[in-house]
């Protein structure tokens, strides 16, 4: 199963967001990340998408971890963030059968 993070922000936030995610603790060895892509648009500011990968079983503690994280950035403005849990087709077929 992946965790896709998704997280907005201004350009006159980006060093307060460096800054932040460089003074994060690691996330647990159970969470292994698969990418964290940056991209810009000149109107909205900076986009960050995190995709991590965490066995079935680890779910709700990869969650918190996860949460724990994003709630480091909440008082920064112009900041939001979006957090999905995504479950293989497969999966998710099968829990609705």
């Amino acid at each position: 199963m992946i965790i896709i993070c998704f997280s907005d922000y201004p350009v006159q936030s980006a060093k307060e967001v460096t800054k932040r995610f460089m003074e994060l603790p690691r996330l647990p060895d159970f969470v292994k990340g698969k990418g964290n892509y940056v991209y810009s648009t000149t109107k909205r500011g900076y986009h960050n998408i995190s995709i991590l990968e965490v066995d079935d079983a680890k779910v709700k503690e990869a969650f918190d971890a996860v949460m724990k994280s994003y709630l480091n950035f909440l008082d920064v403005p112009g900041y939001s963030y979006d957090i999905k849990v995504c479950y293989k087709a497969s999966d998710a077929i099968a829990m609705m059968a």
